[in-house]
């Protein structure tokens, strides 16, 4: 290494194959795909591209240090800018597995990763997992659920439980409701600007924060944004109700239906949102929905749901008791 802060000489070991799997692992991947692994040059180099590689403390050195002087040399000889293409480092501090350091060249071994599916979902996993925090501290993992005789709460489903108890119920209730009181069709008007303002500076934070690469704290946000929006439907609901049995049908109508576009709200900004660490169950939400793919495009991210449908849409109609979120088999 060079001279620098009175160290020289010194000298840190590592595999060059090592550094440039990431853009073997990219080859292979589009290869199996459609088998046309020459697309990982548009993966890497396109201007709208980025990579993004997350790495472990003890991996530092050698993905933020020798990984960048390998690619910048590369670049130079293949007539690139340097500085193109390099990969944006998410440095990470350890996984504890039950407290313990555990890799496959320690006395602990880690189960393997398919194990873990045998009861968790994947979402149920990916939630956790980023609500850990390593980007400060090291965290530690305990899947209750695999161990015998471990009973009571099991604080790996504690983030699942927002998707699968907490947003699953807004969702629910918005479908119920409108099939119920409007025939299935999302009712004429806005959002009340209170909620479209909640959901404007619920996306600010959440932008700040994933830009920061906080998914600890993203999850403390969405948590937050649908106990709210769950409360909020369920006081206005209720208010509908006692106007209902006053005689105030109408006036009980206009009430569901502003409730309605206001919790409708929640749910396709949240889907936006949690689409990143829950992919299958916010896709499912945009087919009930009946939208496409203009949903996870961040530039309508502040758009009402009536923005995505014509106004005759027909929305697809949700039976009893069916989730957009699951919980492995094992807990039902």
């Amino acid at each position: 290494m060079p001279e620098k802060e009175g160290l020289d000489g010194q000298t840190f070991w590592v595999w060059p194959e090592s550094l440039w799997a990431p853009i073997a692992f990219t080859k292979t991947y589009l290869k199996r795909r459609d088998n046309s692994h020459e697309d990982w040059i548009k993966w890497w180099f396109d201007p709208d591209a980025r990579v993004y590689q997350f790495v472990g403390e003890d991996n530092i050195y050698f993905y933020a240090v020798a990984e960048m002087g390998l690619f910048m040399a590369l670049n130079e000889i293949a007539g690139r800018e340097p500085l193109s293409g390099l990969p944006i480092i998410v440095p990470n501090r350890h996984l504890l597995y039950c407290g313990k350091k555990a890799s496959s060249s320690s006395e602990a071994k880690p189960p393997g990763a398919a194990e873990f599916l045998n009861f968790y979902t994947n979402e149920q996993l990916r939630m956790h997992f980023a609500h850990i925090a390593l980007q400060h501290n090291s965290g530690s993992f305990f899947p209750k659920a695999m161990f015998e005789g471990q009973d009571g709460f099991d604080a790996t489903l504690a983030e699942g439980n927002i998707l699968t108890n907490v947003y699953n119920r807004l969702i629910r209730s918005c479908f119920y409701s409108m099939q119920k009181h409007f025939n299935g069709n999302l009712p004429t008007g806005e959002p009340e600007p209170s909620v479209t303002e909640t959901a404007r500076a619920t996306v600010e934070e959440y932008e700040w924060a994933m830009y920061r690469f906080e998914f600890s704290k993203i999850i403390d946000i969405l948590d937050v944004y649908l106990r709210d929006s769950n409360k909020l439907w369920s006081a206005e609901i209720k208010l509908a109700d006692a106007m209902d049995k006053e005689g105030q049908t109408e006036e009980a109508l206009k009430k569901r239906a502003v409730t309605l576009l206001n919790a409708f709200h929640a749910v396709r900004t949240a889907a936006t949102l949690l689409h990143p660490f829950a992919p299958e169950g916010t896709e499912r939400v945009a087919e009930f929905l009946g939208v496409g793919d203009n949903l996870w495009n961040w530039n309508n991210i502040h758009e009402p749901l009536n923005f995505f449908i014509k106004q005759d849409h027909q929305f697809k109609f949700l039976e009893p008791k069916v989730d957009f979120f699951f919980k492995h088999p094992s807990q039902l």
